[in-house]
């Protein structure tokens, strides 16, 4: 076989403590399956890069701290892949997809991230992307999706997200618990007195900041005159909470096991197909 010269580069961008690869180029773990099948569709065309960032939740490094490393590496990939000529594609899942988000929001640079269970995937965001994406597609059942990423909601235009809805971490119920365990820990670390405190004053300033995702339920709770509308409701939502929180990970961890909606195919090789696709049209044209 003649080879391919590469046109694009998939940048990789691994969930929480998976593991590496000794080159830095084909991913391990989730995103395995979909360079797998990219290579298979479309043999030659990409190059892969996987940034070795931190992938850490708290130990010893907090998620807010892993997030923002991560987001910063996909930055240098791009500008290494972009010197090569190559047109870069980001993907990431579970953490690595919400700094794959970020990153692909910040860079004009990359034509479209391919999110896997992001943790701040928008409400209502289609499984393939956004109406108006050239391999759109609707989806009949978008009612399953509870809600939207356990860490928020951020909105990027040039992106393709895919979800099974109950996956908690891209699909939390609005009002979930688990969201506020998401927002008290996201910058806890037990790397020492210097965590404690970046943990202490970034909660604070999420707090004062109003971004914390249940104070107004909270503030309700406190306030005597809607406790006794408010209290009635903790028993459904600690229900909803819990059955979300014991959902995970066996619900996070099937994407390369259940099959895309309306087709054959995994979540995993459909995310491939779309990154293919996308990259017959040369620029992403997203």
């Amino acid at each position: 076989m003649i080879p391919v010269a590469a046109t694009h580069a998939a940048i990789w961008l691994v969930g929480t403590n998976e593991p590496f690869p000794a080159d830095a180029r084909k991913p391990l773990g989730m995103m395995r399956g979909v360079a797998d099948e990219l290579d298979r569709l479309a043999p030659g065309r990409f190059e892969h890069w996987t940034p070795r960032y931190l992938a850490q939740y708290a130990n010893p490094n907090s998620y807010g701290e892993s997030r923002a490393d991560g987001v910063q590496r996909a930055h240098a990939a791009i500008e290494l892949v972009r010197r090569r000529g190559l047109i870069p594609f980001v993907a990431g899942y579970s953490q690595g997809a919400a700094s794959a988000n970020i990153a692909t929001d910040e860079s004009p640079y990359v034509p479209c991230g391919y999110l896997l269970s992001d943790p701040l995937r928008p409400a209502g965001a289609n499984r393939t992307g956004q109406v108006g994406d050239p391999g759109y597609r609707a989806q009949p059942d978008q009612h399953e999706f509870r809600g939207f990423g356990v860490g928020g909601q951020h909105r990027v235009g040039r992106a393709r997200w895919y979800s099974i809805p109950g996956d908690v971490i891209t699909d939390c119920s609005p009002g979930s618990l688990v969201r506020d365990f998401a927002d008290v820990s996201e910058w806890f670390s037990i790397a020492g007195p210097q965590g404690v405190h970046t943990w202490a004053t970034e909660t604070l300033e999420k707090v004062k900041g109003g971004a914390w995702q249940n104070a107004p339920f909270w503030a309700r709770f406190f306030a005597r005159g809607d406790l006794a509308k408010v209290l009635p409701q903790l028993p459904q939502i600690a229900a909803t909470s819990l059955a979300e929180a014991t959902g995970y990970p066996k619900v996070h961890t099937a994407y390369g096991a259940r099959n895309f909606p309306g087709t054959t195919y995994t979540y995993v090789q459909q995310m491939a197909r779309d990154m293919f696709f996308d990259s017959a049209y040369g620029s992403g044209v997203l």
